[in-house]
């Protein structure tokens, strides 16, 4: 099938910001299902203003040291990057050494991810991670407000071999401020704890000898209490080779260290056969603006349909049948966080897309690459109707020997990790094929980058209305 050039929102449309773009005239016709607004930031259009050009700039996070040897082979390949934003700050970004496996390393940005440095001496134990890892920032309430830490997690599910569970390591270093108010730096890290294999931390073993976690965490929530108020309480979500999803709760003891609970299966018996026919992982939790709601985003690993919400208003005990989301919603690996100023909600990801007249056939189907979703949590409830406000390219990434972009990207890509500061600033961090096989550095090695845009930003950049302040 012939390449198609992608349509690009370029069309300098001025719109309300609840109403949905209109396509620029010559899309393809026999890709009309999938006629998504996208506005291209993969490459800047002729007569950018200077004070935007910064959101088309691909800011190098670190690339493949070919003195690194990787399964015996010269290293030509970093990925799986996952954000956090500490509260001076600055970002750290955590990543492995391979395709989601290899030592965990991990970079901090000064300048909100613009340039970045690597963060050394870390334990023996980044030395033989064994999958993407995954970083989050814990903040205590009730007796314990003003504490802080830092979470990174690993999952161990063997890669062909016996599954370990998952490992995880915590950061306390850091500043306590004249408040009393305790800031994580994430400069010193404790050896990582396993939990859940037949060696695990004691107490903690697994009861049928072991768990073959795949990316634990995707996603780590906060829970609350009966009364609608924050706990001390995180619940991890990972799945395994079966394609159940399962749910572990994170708490600490009297001594501090964590206690996790024995994972048990996030979804009920009778949502079992959609969750195993469409092959759900990797899920995203993000909770409802008004705080009473979760809602949880499925990869579908079958690629047979579109991606999949469900929806829990007892903090994660029990689940709503899950539903299809629209085609700008479908993809892979999904982070998802809100803007505090426009309140609008950002999802970055791993697009999943069918070619012509062949709609959700497995075999079928080809990335656009890295898109950001914008939109809001209420399109979240409207499943395949909930189209959102428009689709961000985030960069293009190189298939093959191509050195031309087009709607065609590398699937590589994604898993970005996703920061969004007070002024809204949205930082993400991805990897993939980012330049053209014919470059003579980078040409067909995959490496690490960062975006970064506001949303206003975005709308003044391409003539459209700006979204209401919060």
């Amino acid at each position: 099938m012939k390449k198609k050039l992608l349509t690009l929102v370029t069309c300098g449309l001025v719109i309300a910001s609840t109403v949905m773009l209109t396509a620029c005239a010559g899309f393809d016709p026999n890709l009309e299902s999938y006629n998504m607004n996208i506005i291209d930031l993969s490459s800047m259009p002729q007569g950018m203003s200077s004070e935007y050009e910064y959101m088309f700039t691909n800011n190098i996070v670190d690339t493949p040291n070919a003195e690194v040897l990787v399964a015996g082979e010269k290293q030509s390949y970093l990925g799986h990057p996952d954000n956090v934003l500490l509260d001076n700050g600055n970002i750290i970004t955590a990543y492995p050494i391979g395709h989601g496996r290899g030592e965990t390393l991990l970079a901090m940005s000064k300048d909100k991810g613009i340039t970045w440095d690597q963060i050394t001496g870390m334990p023996d134990t980044f030395d033989n991670t064994q999958e993407t890892p995954t970083i989050y920032k814990l903040d205590f309430v009730g007796d314990r407000t003003g504490d802080q830490k830092l979470l990174m997690s690993s999952a161990r599910p063997g890669w062909g071999k016996k599954g370990e569970g998952f490992d995880v390591t915590i950061s306390n270093s850091g500043t306590r401020d004249e408040d009393g108010k305790f800031h994580t730096d994430g400069q010193v890290w404790e050896p990582h704890k396993n939990y859940f294999s037949d060696h695990a931390e004691a107490g903690f073993t697994a009861k049928d000898g072991t768990y073959e976690a795949i990316v634990a965490f995707a996603s780590l929530t906060q829970l609350k209490d009966a009364n609608g108020n924050l706990e001390n309480r995180w619940m991890g979500i990972f799945h395994d080779y079966d394609y159940h999803v399962y749910k572990t709760i994170l708490t600490f003891d009297a001594n501090d260290q964590m206690v996790w609970t024995e994972p048990t299966y996030l979804l009920n018996k009778s949502q079992r056969k959609v969750e195993k026919d469409l092959l759900f992982c990797e899920p995203e939790t993000i909770r409802s603006p008004e705080g009473n709601e979760l809602a949880m985003i499925f990869r579908t690993q079958a690629k047979k349909s579109l991606s999949y919400v469900t929806f829990s208003t007892d903090e994660g005990v029990t689940w709503s049948t899950p539903q299809p989301l629209s085609r700008e919603l479908t993809g892979e690996r999904h982070k998802a966080e809100y803007d505090p100023v426009t309140g609008k909600l950002i999802i970055t990801y791993r697009a999943i897309n069918w070619k012509a007249d062949q709609e959700f056939t497995k075999k079928q189907w080809y990335s656009r690459g890295w898109l950001t979703w914008v939109g809001d949590y209420s399109d979240l409830k409207k499943g395949e109707d909930g189209i959102g406000d428009y689709v961000l390219k985030m960069a293009h990434t190189y298939s093959g020997e191509d050195s031309v972009i087009s709607e065609y990207a590398h699937a590589d890509t994604g898993y970005a990790g996703l920061t969004i500061d007070q002024n809204g600033l949205a930082v993400m961090t991805s990897y993939g094929k980012f330049s053209p096989f014919n470059d003579p550095t980078l040409g067909g090695k995959t490496y690490i980058v960062t975006k970064r845009f506001t949303l206003n930003d975005i709308n003044a950049a391409f003539g459209l209305a700006p979204f209401a302040i919060n």
